[in-house]
């Protein structure tokens, strides 16, 4: 929903980037302890996602396997320079159960013929159930341990930093403490520094949480030396009707409809401001406010900018009205005046659009702006910006055009854009204009095929011929628009040139071009020999591994200014392994599998999680029964909690 005279949007650039990278653990060296427990940020006035009550500690990927299973074990990774040699070696180490317990990093001595002492290692020990109890790092002059406690509900209710000290030394540096409520989520979190001889208080923090695990509240508090100041406290009311018709799965899984912030003054927390999100019956934002308290008058009206810790305390309110087909017709914003004795209409933006038997659209947007005296008497109005529409018969936009308001008093153009789709829905063309001195100008525009798959094979970028081509920046594509017309092919040159080569629906190479002295040059680019015998849920392999299958070889290029390619290779090493599998808990006689179906015989308060064996989460619900045929046939691991007890089991969906 878009609040134009409010809101400004900005585009996203996109990039490509390679499909295998070798091997990086999580930089332990980088770590600190920071504030599991963090407000809800709202950005751009749209509506959020709430904040996940994750577990502190980390939870190994491929944690749970098959006892006297034979898996593929990844050994050691070998990478070559360009002509061959040895450069750089990453060997790794398991225990019995298939879980990486040491990885070292060494590069080639090419005087010795050896490899040289590691540089790097890290080092991980795992509980019986496969979670982190200790990582460390060590390389030349520094060093960085983590170690974690968990509870009986397997939730980590400690983790301490320590960093190596030039003795060779582990020294405590930072600790985190946690506690939970029934359902799983962090209520209360306490974090220290070392001070050299105890440990110092740091942040203690709490929040509560409803029943669908949506953060409700924050309190945040920092140690001044002799007590607790209060850093941050926030409320928070989700939305628990339907989802907007145009809701795409996965980017607002909740919807915020309250948002109010407290100020710490003087030992105790003033409510300050609040931020609304109106929605509709049918899920669709109709409406936002934002208001903050008037300590003088004693209300909501804004104008108060509480001994300088604000700069923006306008009390505003927008709404919107939608026509029969739930788009924007009207959106007006009020002004509340500090005296609370009326509202003043700051502006209203009025849509016109026209409908076509097919389901396409055309439509213009015309914003005014009404200017007041001192006294708040309106003395005119302007129209100061204007855009043009298009959408195809799929709700995408294809054209737009936006004009605002110039030097000479006129509305002038500001940029074009216009975008196609192929038949399969999918963006294939974008072309981009600025207005340069009153005159239409290529900026960026791209070209993109796809095979029947729907994956991108191809992918050209254009710049203004007055750029003379070559690398350059391209504009974000934002929406697609009426057919590119001839006249719309004239003033552009290549940029750059990507193609894509997939088996098995993963892609397996991928090599970039850029556009010099009339014809494509070699840049950059990448190709992974995959062995599809081995998918990643038949092998032992380090942590943080992402790709689908085993690999065999990575070939990466660069390009040698000569029309051709300089190769560099990393070479994958592998034995089998018998691993003794993880140790369960026993599910209890109130948690069954049958016919696909969990079932919960006993208990009220359900949470059922569902992990598949890369540790990643495949399923959750609340329900004493949860039918789990629709996930791949396989291996699962079931994680039930039922009144805070908390049962594990392996399943197989057949």
């Amino acid at each position: 929903m878009e609040f134009k005279n409010l809101l400004m949007l900005l585009g996203t650039c996109c990039c490509a980037t390679l499909m295998a990278q070798t091997q990086q653990p999580e930089k332990i060296m980088d770590k600190t302890i920071s504030p599991k427990l963090q407000p809800v940020e709202l950005s751009g006035g749209k509506t959020q996602q709430a904040v996940k009550p994750g577990q502190p500690m980390l939870m190994a990927p491929q944690a749970l396997s098959e006892a006297g299973e034979m898996k593929m074990r990844l050994d050691s990774v070998i990478t070559k320079d360009a002509n061959g040699n040895n450069s750089m070696l990453q060997y790794f180490v398991y225990n019995d159960k298939g879980k990486e317990i040491k990885r070292e990093y060494s590069y080639w001595n090419a005087q010795t013929n050896a490899w040289d002492t590691p540089y790097e290692t890290y080092e991980y020990d795992w509980t019986d159930y496969g979670y982190v109890l200790r990582e460390q790092v060590k390389g030349i002059g520094y060093g960085r341990r983590i170690e974690y406690v968990y509870n009986d509900q397997r939730l980590g209710i400690e983790q301490v930093i320590y960093d190596l000290d030039t003795d060779g030394e582990w020294v405590e540096s930072q600790k985190g403490e946690y506690s939970y409520d029934d359902a799983g989520n962090i209520i209360e979190e306490y974090i220290y520094v070392w001070d050299g001889t105890e440990w110092a208080n740091s942040a203690h923090n709490t929040a509560t949480w409803d029943s669908k695990k949506r953060q409700t509240s924050i309190t945040s508090y920092a140690w001044d030396g002799t007590g607790w100041t209060g850093n941050t406290k926030t409320d928070y009311v989700w939305f628990d009707g339907p989802r907007d018709p145009n809701y795409v799965e996965g980017t607002e899984a909740e919807r915020m409809t309250y948002r109010g912030e407290y100020f710490w003054i003087d030992g105790a927390w003033h409510h300050y401001y609040i931020f609304e999100n109106h929605i509709n019956d049918k899920g669709i934002l109709i409406g936002q406010a934002e208001r903050f308290y008037n300590r003088e008058y004693g209300n909501w009206a804004g104008g108060d900018v509480w001994d300088g810790r604000l700069v923006f305390c306008m009390t505003w309110e927008g709404k919107t009205t939608l026509d029969e087909h739930d788009n924007q017709i009207l959106s007006e914003t009020y002004q509340c005046l500090p005296d609370s004795s009326r509202w003043i209409l700051l502006g209203a933006g009025t849509y016109d659009w026209e409908y076509a038997e097919d389901g396409s659209r055309e439509g213009v947007y015309q914003n005014t702006q009404y200017t007041y005296d001192g006294d708040y008497n309106k003395t005119g109005e302007s129209v100061n910006y204007r855009t043009y529409y298009a959408y195809n018969a799929d709700n995408k936009k294809t054209w737009i055009l936006d004009q605002a308001l110039g030097e000479s008093g006129e509305l002038e153009s500001l940029f074009e854009e216009k975008y196609t789709y192929n038949e399969q829905g999918l963006l294939a063309k974008t072309r981009v204009w600025d207005w340069v001195d009153g005159v239409r100008t290529p900026t960026s525009g791209s070209d993109i095929t796809f095979n029947d798959e729907g994956l991108a094979i191809e992918t050209i970028t254009y710049v203004a011929e007055s750029t003379g081509g070559g690398l350059q920046p391209l504009g974000a594509p934002r929406k697609d628009g009426p057919e590119i017309t001839e006249e719309d092919e004239e003033g552009w040159v290549n940029s750059t040139r990507w193609t894509c080569e997939y088996e098995n629906g993963t892609l397996t190479e991928q090599l970039g071009y850029r556009w010099q002295d009339s014809q494509w040059q070699p840049n950059a680019g990448q190709s992974v020999a995959f062995d599809w015998e081995y998918p990643v849920e038949g092998m032992i392999i380090p942590e943080g591994w992402h790709a689908p299958y085993k690999i065999d070889e990575i070939t990466n290029y660069t390009g040698d200014g000569n029309g051709g390619w300089i190769e560099q290779q990393q070479l994958y090493y592998y034995t089998l392994q018998e691993i003794k599998g993880v140790e369960e808990c026993e599910a209890g006689n109130a948690v069954y599998f049958a016919d696909n179906t969990l079932i919960i015989t006993a208990g009220e308060n359900i949470q059922t999680a569902v992990f598949d064996l890369t540790g990643k989460q495949v399923f959750s619900g609340t329900d004493r029964e949860e039918n789990l045929g629709h996930l791949n046939q396989g291996i699962y691991i079931v994680r039930c909690s039922v009144d805070g007890n908390v049962s594990t089991l392996k399943i197989t969906i057949r």
